[in-house]
């Protein structure tokens, strides 16, 4: 933000997020003593680490509020060589109103990697970066600093935003615990249960299980909405990352805008909702290059390995982002020096090696032709002409055509909507322009590298494109759409009235879109549109006697296959076993039990009860909100078969 000091503005937020940690981590403890008491240790453990780093994190933060050094070890600072600019932390009012910052990328020799630093204009050339942090002043003189009012009205634009997008209806929509989320909710109950998971699960890594598992272990297990409500925590920090990445390569107006942006894309809020893991990749993604921009503006190298390891993260997730940690040592090779680069190749190889245990024990899935990963690499289609197919796929679907997966997207609805597809386009331009331009390395490397497995892929359910695969740019395309909107307002000469107006209506446009594609386009694609069978049988059967046996003849007999045992299962409030008989199979067996027997089946099919076990069965048809037949069932009591004596 022209005008602003740097170190000011970080006093600021880190006055206002100190004490909101502080509270976070005493409130943690505690919930820690909770935990041990009801005997689930390993979340307890994952909170009480939490709380630790909160705590820690909050006191540092309040060092810096106050405005004390973050190290008493370090020296003061040796005066600038005559002719060189002063450090950005050194000005203040008494050396008159600060120069813009202006970022300039150099090389020492041709060839050589890059090296930058924050300068004020005009600035010669910044030395390479050091692997120790840059000497802080013994004296701080800081300005007061405000945001704007227009400032502040954005601020909470994305508040409500990205609250509003993804708390209403939550419960509802989407209404189906599917197939999906089945597996996250097993790859959780190990951990509940104080077990150590590192296997894949398909493309799932045990990494969001492992992130989720305190919130779920405090939300209740069983049910659709915990997992809904752990992707929405997971989906808000890949929005606060995108704003502070935003705000160290263009100023806060444009990360805020940024914010905004990301917080309404249907994209990112699909996801946001749907209690899949995919979900954490934008927030890997975002993590990782803040802190490389952290490090290479502040001349900081352990910045820049601490993203690196934050990327490695990846491996373990969802299975396309293994490509993270490649983009971002790319990346980051046109910021640091030779030296420097070569002990970030090393910290990130030495951090793949237990990703590679995991591959050899599990070859079957990562290797192998007929593993769930390795079969994507394997196909009968002519390869170079397929892997274009899927690179011109993947151009068109910001604009064009999107992804056909109805649980991710309405099939073939651009990714984006018209107005965020027209400023990604200015928003190239924008980053074209000095200074900031010289972050495109930042932007271009994870957006061309964090799509390439989708684009390699040959063997595939559903043709590329895949929002599914390339969810890890979002916070790239956010930052560079907002940039494209900042471009355009720009040329609005009245920066009082007319420019924040004209933002705010673009801004209001592109909520008004997106909320039409979720809630509405979307949410009328879902399988029977998005009734939710699954949960509305597992609400019958929690008002049946605990001792009642469930017996489901056949299955999936609406939609994308739901209902899905498990969508009942694991939806229930009082988990039960639930048999599945198969079609044609139905026999006496079943019903011979101690208890009561409930017996539920398609609303479109016969009674599948034979007459010889329980004549006169009476049959209830039940319904949806709309009126729609979702199932049927017969309620056969204790001795429901009449003789007391087995059926056979």
């Amino acid at each position: 933000m022209p005008g602003t000091n740097r170190e000011a503005l970080s006093q600021l937020v880190s006055t206002i997020l100190a004490p909101l940690l502080l509270v976070f981590g005493l409130a943690s403890l505690t919930l820690v003593g909770a935990l041990f008491e009801a005997g689930v240790i390993l979340p307890a453990a994952l909170v009480l680490v939490g709380a630790g780093a909160a705590v820690l994190a909050a006191v540092k933060l309040q060092a810096i509020a106050v405005g004390e050094p973050a190290d008493a070890a370090r020296a003061e600072p040796a005066p600038p060589a005559r002719g060189s600019p002063p450090p950005l932390d050194m000005l203040s009012e008494a050396a008159g109103p600060p120069a813009t910052p202006v970022f300039r990328t150099t090389t020492t020799q041709p060839g050589a990697p890059l090296v930058s630093a924050a300068v004020a204009q005009p600035a010669a050339p910044p030395a390479a970066m050091t692997s120790a942090a840059r000497a802080a002043p013994a004296t701080l003189v800081v300005p007061r600093v405000r945001l704007t009012s227009f400032q502040a009205l954005l601020a909470a634009s994305a508040v409500v935003t990205a609250l509003a997008f993804r708390l209403v209806a939550l419960d509802d929509l989407p209404g189906e615990l599917f197939g999906d989320i089945a597996t996250i909710w097993e790859s959780v109950d190990p951990i509940l249960k104080g077990k150590w998971p590192t296997a894949f699960e398909q493309s799932n890594g045990p990494l969001y299980g492992y992130v989720i598992a305190p919130l779920i272990a405090v939300l209740g297990q069983q049910g659709f909405l915990p997992y809904k409500i752990a992707s929405v925590v997971v989906g808000l920090l890949a929005i606060v990352f995108t704003f502070f990445i935003a705000r160290e390569l263009a100023g806060t107006d444009v990360a805020l805008i940024a914010a905004i942006v990301l917080s309404a894309s249907s994209w990112h809020v699909v996801f946001s909702r749907l209690g899949n893991s995919q979900i954490l990749v934008p927030t890997l993604v975002a993590g990782s290059f803040l802190l490389l921009a952290l490090g290479v503006k502040r001349n900081d190298f352990r910045l820049v390995v601490a993203g690196a390891a934050v990327s490695t993260l990846a491996y373990y997730g969802y299975a396309p982002m293994v490509v993270l940690p490649a983009a971002y040592v790319l990346a980051a090779a046109f910021y640091v020096n030779r030296q420097h680069l070569a002990g970030l190749v090393a910290a990130t190889g030495v951090l793949t090696i237990p990703f590679l245990f995991v591959i050899l024990r599990q070859r079957d899935v990562f290797v192998a032709g007929s593993g769930y990963i390795g079969s994507k690499l394997v196909g009968t289609e002519n390869w170079p002409e397929k892997i274009a197919s899927n690179v011109w796929h993947s151009l068109l679907m910001f604009h064009f055509q999107g992804d056909a997966t109805f649980r991710v997207n309405s099939p073939g609805m651009p990714e984006l909507d018209v107005v965020s597809g027209i400023l990604l386009l200015i928003g190239v331009i924008y980053w074209l322009r000095r200074p900031q331009r010289r972050w495109l390395p930042l932007l271009v490397v994870p957006f061309v590298v964090l799509q390439l497995p989708a684009n390699l892929v040959l063997n595939e359910a559903m043709p590329t494109p895949s929002s599914s695969r390339t969810i890890g740019i979002l916070p790239i395309l956010a930052i560079v759409i907002a940039g494209g909107l900042w471009e355009v307002a720009l040329r609005i000469r009245d920066a009082r009235v007319l420019r924040p107006a004209f933002i705010l209506l673009v801004i209001g446009v592109i909520c008004w879109l997106n909320w039409q594609r979720y809630f509405v386009a979307y949410a009328h694609t879902l399988p029977e549109q998005n009734s939710p069978y699954g949960k509305i049988i597992a609400a019958y059967l929690d008002t049946l006697p605990p001792e009642a046996a469930v017996v489901m003849y056949n299955c999936c007999w609406a939609e994308a296959g739901q209902p899905e045992p498990k969508g009942i299962q694991y939806v229930v409030k009082r988990p039960r076993e639930i048999v599945v008989i198969a079609p044609g199979q139905f026999s006496c067996a079943p019903l011979n039990r101690a208890g009561p027997v409930e017996v539920i089946w398609s609303p479109r099919a016969p009674n599948p009860i034979p007459e010889s076990c329980y004549p006169g069965a009476q049959v209830v048809v039940h319904y949806d909100a709309r009126g729609q037949p979702v199932f049927k069932d017969s309620y056969i009591p204790a001795g429901g078969t009449g003789a007391g004596a087995p059926v056979r």
